[in-house]
């Protein structure tokens, strides 16, 4: 019996050490480091929106250079913008690439608004859609809603 479970051991041992296997992997790993110019861009003032009541589902206002458009499902609500002045970015040059991210401004109560769909046109000038989406939480007359955003500019 003893002669059988020490063939049994032995065979166990045999057969775990022979399924194990060894893999090799390789990792390839690379960086460039290129020179970036530094753009100015002036503040994108969208200045004072006029709404008829502050809780609202939502409402976009399109901005093309100096033409807002509003549109959204609130868009009755929506009375005038007073004071809206695009953003104009220096030192951009068209033979690259340019992306804009979208970003929010937001209040310091933390209500914010979204920038999004952001273009650049020939003369440096950004266009762009602010969304006003709260959901039914009310905006505030009496805050400034502030943000920023790096973009990047490939050459």
């Amino acid at each position: 019996m003893r002669k059988y479970f020490l063939l049994g051991a032995v065979a166990m041992l045999a057969a775990s050490n022979a399924s194990a296997e060894n893999t090799t992997y390789t990792l390839e790993a690379q960086a460039k480091v290129a020179l970036s110019s530094k753009v100015n861009c002036t503040t994108w003032d969208w200045g004072t929106i006029y709404l008829n009541d502050l809780e609202i589902d939502n409402i976009e206002l399109q901005a093309y250079g100096a033409e807002i458009t509003p549109s959204g499902t609130d868009v009755d609500k929506f009375s005038d913008i007073i004071g809206y002045k695009s953003a104009v970015c220096e030192g951009i040059s068209y033979e690259g690439s340019v992306y804009l991210p979208d970003f929010f401004v937001i209040n310091d109560g933390g209500i914010g608004m979204r920038i999004e769909n952001i273009t650049i046109d020939e003369e440096y000038v950004l266009s762009g859609t602010l969304v006003l989406d709260s959901g039914g939480v009310p905006y505030d007359t009496s805050r400034t809603y502030t943000g920023s955003v790096t973009f990047t500019v490939i050459n």
